[in-house]
């Protein structure tokens, strides 16, 4: 009787994490270097990253900043957007949330990575949660809140003192009257307004 004995054996896989670029200064400018060192964008932003201070790269693009307005560039110096918003920082899902320069309160929309406008300007504040963006417009001095979707389709009235998200696809929805209500991610109310508060 013949044993065939298996010897185990373990397949070495390398993994290589393309390191991220880096920013650097000269002359009071910010460009970006790659991996190597190599200039990819040359020092001539007043900043590059995001209005929050902060740096980071979605699918290749960061914003950066000329003369106080920021625009959208990639990694291989080409402009995506001019330099048109008062501010810009990611807002997940390879969005960005951008306000418009100069205008009423509610400037605030959404472009996408390609600069494209996802959700027109035309609110004073905007969070993207999953596949529904809370937004408010300013009116009277105070903000008020409804739920729409990427299509800009209304899915909550603006109507609310707050929203926030529960779950994904649950909402706490908190009326003029500091009263809330839990909503569905299709803007169906399933309680009425008679909680002080839902977790």
């Amino acid at each position: 009787m013949k044993f065939i004995v298996g010897v185990p054996f373990f397949l070495l896989i390398k993994f290589s994490v393309a390191a991220q670029p880096t920013t650097f200064f000269d002359k009071g400018k910010t460009g970006l270097r790659d991996a190597n060192g190599k200039i990819t964008v040359p020092a001539q932003h007043d900043k590059l990253g995001w209005s929050n201070d902060t740096f980071s790269l979605i699918e290749g693009v960061t914003g950066y900043s000329v003369n106080g307005r920021w625009g959208v560039i990639d990694v291989h110096n080409k402009i995506i957007t001019p330099a048109i918003y008062q501010s810009l920082i990611p807002a997940g899902l390879q969005l960005l949330a951008a306000r418009k320069i100069n205008m009423a309160d509610n400037s605030t929309g959404l472009i996408n990575v390609h600069g494209k406008e996802v959700i027109p300007f035309r609110y004073h504040a905007i969070a993207v949660l999953d596949l529904r963006v809370i937004a408010c417009v300013k009116r009277s001095n105070q903000c008020l809140y409804g739920m729409l979707d990427f299509n800009n389709h209304v899915w909550i009235p603006f109507s609310y003192k707050s929203i926030k998200s529960l779950t994904s696809l649950r909402f706490s929805v908190e009326d003029v009257n500091n009263r809330q209500a839990l909503y569905s991610d299709l803007g169906k109310p399933l309680t009425a307004f008679d909680y002080d508060s839902i977790a």
